[in-house]
């Protein structure tokens, strides 16, 4: 098999690079003198070559675990750590069960966020696949309440756990969303009898999330959304635009953020305090959850954005399709409701 699991190892810390002003000094390992790798700068690893020297960060090392895959780290354990460990039979049989994508190398396309999420873990190796997806079709929202949802289970050498997730994708644009809610992640403590068991949890979930899901969604395209998520929404879009790749991209952007753009659509309607004060979160806004919900997949689908700004879209989609639940909104002026507000779009702005 492709996973290397190298337990009790024997660790070398070096630097690497660092050697001029305009590139910061990296830490490297080589473990049992045969398999290297090289953390970021950016990393907590790396960090560690301004606290102590290298005798001590590789006695920190030695004893842990280490996990290859196609000779790349993709996971480890330093030697002090005293958890769960599986065997190479189980990692084998999770792998050849659930599945294993390298992603290393690869380039997500446009709308590839879910691949972009998935191959952010363990150094580009998603640990784990689809098991099973189901549709979803709610009819009062059109063309546009149409989506195709995907349970997703992952797995980890140093995990009993087999966490359970959701990614949704909307049909009619395949905006997507990346389940990150309590409610949507489940961890199965399953050590033998994975399939069955799966199988069982896979069963068990299903019409709970579908039925969720659907509430959640009508609630959304009638709720409108707060100043304060519309202002969120804004800052993530006008973050995203100033990093945008190509004249497609800031197009797409600009038009996206010119509907969630407060002053000049909802400057008539309120004193400019109302759009920074702490009021914001319970104040209307023109557009509705669903709106901004999918005004924030439309952008995280379908332009070129970092692993910093992907975050921060897919948490605010979903804090807007879980979180808002019990929120009530105590100012509700007569304010008439986008004209862009459909659920119907293929995406904002665009005709």
């Amino acid at each position: 098999m492709s996973f290397k699991i190298i337990r009790n190892a024997n660790v070398e810390a070096k630097v690497v690079g660092g050697h001029n002003g305009n590139v910061m000094p990296r830490l490297g390992i080589v473990v049992n003198d045969t398999y290297e790798h090289t953390f970021s700068e950016a990393s907590k690893e790396s960090a560690l070559l301004m606290q102590m020297d290298l005798n001590t960060i590789s006695a920190i090392f030695t004893g842990g675990t280490f996990v290859f895959y196609n000779d790349k780290l993709r996971d480890y354990r330093r030697g002090d750590y005293t958890g769960f460990i599986h065997n190479d039979e189980s990692i084998n049989k999770l792998s050849d069960i659930i599945g294993v994508t390298d992603f290393s190398g690869k380039k997500s396309a446009v709308n590839g966020i879910f691949n972009r999420v998935r191959s952010r873990a363990n150094n580009g190796l998603m640990m784990g696949g689809e098991w099973d997806k189901f549709d979803l079709d709610i009819s009062s929202l059109g063309d546009g309440g149409s989506f195709n949802n995907r349970l997703m289970f992952k797995y980890s050498v140093f995990s009993r756990n087999i966490v359970t997730s959701l990614e949704v994708e909307r049909l009619i644009c395949t905006n997507g969303m990346v389940g990150l809610s309590d409610f949507l992640t489940y961890e199965v403590p399953i050590i033998s009898g994975w399939e069955d068991n799966l199988k069982v949890v896979c069963n068990k979930i299903k019409p709970e999330i579908s039925e969720v899901m659907r509430q959640r969604f009508i609630a959304m395209s009638e709720d409108m959304a707060t100043i304060a998520d519309v202002s969120d929404a804004n800052t993530i879009l006008k973050s995203r635009m100033d990093r945008a790749e190509g004249i497609e991209d800031r197009q797409r952007l600009s038009l996206l953020s010119n509907l969630t753009d407060l002053q000049k659509n909802l400057g008539s309607y309120y004193h400019q305090d109302v759009f920074n004060s702490r009021k914001s979160k319970f104040i209307a806004s023109d557009l509705t959850q669903f709106d901004v919900y999918n005004i924030l997949t439309e952008a995280s689908s379908h332009t070129h954005g970092d692993e910093v700004n992907d975050g921060q879209a897919q948490r605010l989609a979903n804090r807007l399709m879980f979180d808002s639940i019990s929120r009530e909104k105590d100012i509700i002026p007569v304010i008439p409701k986008s004209l862009e507000s459909s659920p119907e779009r293929a995406f904002f702005g665009v005709a």
